[in-house]
């Protein structure tokens, strides 16, 4: 009996995914966790797919009597966007590790969990007598105890800059000093960095607090001078190579 051949059917090709062509936030994103306090920051330029530049603010922040959220985005401004408006939909609770739950739930909506989205996330969270700072990157969510930068800044240099400064100073007022100074280097030395930046405080009261125009030029003024001095001085010491 002879064997019947199966027909080979054409192939239909597949077609490759195709990014939507979005605005695009080249962030500096800061977080510090003084423990009694967080810090974040952001820079505000953006770039849309014809390589237009705007300025578009990427720190987000929610205040309620009994809770305070703070989020930068970062890459994808417009999912950021969609994160934080379904973070904002969820019932306010006091409960820290409820508002991690919910990340979680908004990020696995949008197929986390089985591809790695365009997005990196600052989330600060403060309720009467505490404080977390979470951010995401690729697929995971990770609690950050002390210091973390997102974006295009995230740079060796800049996490010396954190992690080393952090350590001398752990007051909210310090960290602010460092964070607004840390902000202002990437905006004048990492392409895609630029604009107004915006910096949040959020206290275990729970409270938000930001910093006045006056305090900011108070700090370039500061920094200018104090860092002129300090290569003033290690430049005036003269050591030979050899006698």
């Amino acid at each position: 009996m002879a064997t019947r051949k199966l027909p080979i059917l054409p192939k239909n090709p597949v077609s490759p995914y195709i990014r939507p062509k979005r605005a695009k936030a080249m962030t500096i994103g800061v977080g510090f966790n003084c423990g009694a306090s967080l810090v974040l920051g952001a820079d505000r330029q953006v770039s849309s797919a014809g390589f237009n530049k705007f300025f578009e603010q990427k720190l987000f922040v929610d205040v309620k009597p009994e809770r305070v959220l703070a989020l930068v985005g970062a890459d994808d401004l417009s999912l950021a966007k969609e994160v934080w408006d379904k973070l904002l939909r969820y019932p306010v609770v006091t409960d820290i590790e409820a508002v991690r739950t919910a990340l979680e739930a908004t990020l696995n909506d949008l197929g986390r969990l089985y591809t790695s989205l365009p997005l990196q996330l600052l989330l600060g969270v403060a309720v009467k007598g505490k404080v977390e700072l979470f951010s995401f990157t690729n697929r995971g969510i990770q609690t950050n105890p002390g210091f973390n930068v997102i974006g295009i800044a995230d740079c060796s240099l800049m996490r010396y800059f954190g992690e080393h400064l952090h350590d001398i100073f752990s007051s909210d007022d310090d960290t602010a000093v460092i964070a607004y100074f840390m902000l202002k280097k990437a905006e004048a030395h990492v392409d895609g960095c630029a604009g107004p930046m915006d910096l949040v405080v959020l206290t275990t009261e729970p409270s938000l607090k930001r910093p006045n125009n006056a305090w900011c030029a108070k700090v370039e003024e500061l920094t200018k001078e104090k860092e002129t001095a300090f290569f003033n001085q290690l430049f005036s010491i003269y050591l030979p190579f050899s006698k």
